[in-house]
């Protein structure tokens, strides 16, 4: 199947569905790494209109790895969930 570069995906059905089942394993990927998933989910997503891709490239890893919550949280360590009451 073809993809059209121009192809609205906001116009599939079914995008809402992934788009929240996404952002739902982020929160949980978040609790069990001890990261703040509100502080996690606002940074990563401001810096995702920023990350350079090249369709004939692979993806940036060097841009995207760092925005994995396990590795995130090292340089966001105010981000780090108080696991101390638990």
């Amino acid at each position: 199947m073809h993809m059209n570069k121009e192809h609205n995906f906001s116009s599939c059905p079914i995008t809402p569905c992934i788009t929240s089942s996404i952002f739902r394993c982020g929160i949980g990927i978040c609790k069990e790494q001890n990261v703040n998933p509100r502080m996690y989910l606002n940074d990563a997503i401001a810096k995702m209109p920023y990350i350079k891709t090249d369709p004939l490239n692979d993806p940036p890893y060097d841009q995207v790895l760092p925005l994995l919550p396990h590795l995130w949280i090292q340089s966001h360590p105010e981000a780090k969930l108080d696991t101390s009451n638990q």
